[in-house]
């Protein structure tokens, strides 16, 4: 028997059914995002900042959804990738996967993306291209975290954070890391928003 149509019982009872029913409906014709991206196997360049936002009842009811951020591990042909201010949707996890998969990745945009786990950063640091990482607003990055970051061979401009483990002495040590591993001279500046940009030349 169909919810709507059943007879009896309590209202409120009734308009829950109701409810159910429509949001079911509803969740039919949700558009997944990222699964949506992945079948564009020939992209190079993708920018889809502020997926946070799709994930409010707003975005729900415009029938988008952000989806699995891993459907895009097929675009192995991805150079430029920005996911900044995604919230929940990007995870270590999926940072993780992405940076596993897109091996031809030479700009990265991970802001505001609540990463830090050591699998993940050491993920990235795998990444044989990568020339300019943003890693700013991921207040979980640590001291030996920034440190794994010194195996990006390609690095030119590393954007983070300051927090309890990332500070001056952190950069310092990072800068004195890449100095030793025979690359050219680094600078650091401090940008508004208790941010390091660490640029190398």
């Amino acid at each position: 028997m169909d919810p709507l149509d059943s007879v009896g019982g309590d209202e409120a009872e009734h308009e829950e059914q109701v409810a159910a029913v429509m949001e079911r409906g509803r969740q039919q014709g949700l558009l997944d995002i990222f699964a949506s991206i992945a079948g564009l196997t020939r992209l190079k360049s993708l920018d889809v900042t502020g997926m946070c936002h799709v994930a409010t009842s707003i975005g729900r009811a415009s029938g988008l959804v952000p989806g699995d951020p891993c459907a895009l591990t097929v675009l192995t042909g991805l150079t430029h990738l920005d996911l900044s201010s995604s919230g929940a949707c990007v995870d270590n996890a999926a940072a993780a996967a992405l940076a596993h998969s897109l091996k031809e990745m030479r700009i990265l945009g991970l802001c505001a993306c609540e990463l830090g786990s050591m699998a993940c950063l050491e993920a990235i640091a795998d990444l044989p291209q990568l020339s300019d990482l943003n890693l700013r607003r991921n207040p979980g990055i640590t001291h030996r975290g920034l440190m794994a970051l010194t195996r990006l061979s390609c690095v030119q401009s590393l954007a983070v954070t300051r927090n309890d483990e990332v500070t001056d002495a952190s950069v310092d040590d990072f800068l004195l890391d890449i100095a030793w591993s025979g690359r050219s001279s680094s600078k650091k500046y401090w940008a508004p928003g208790n941010c390091y940009e660490i640029v190398l030349q």
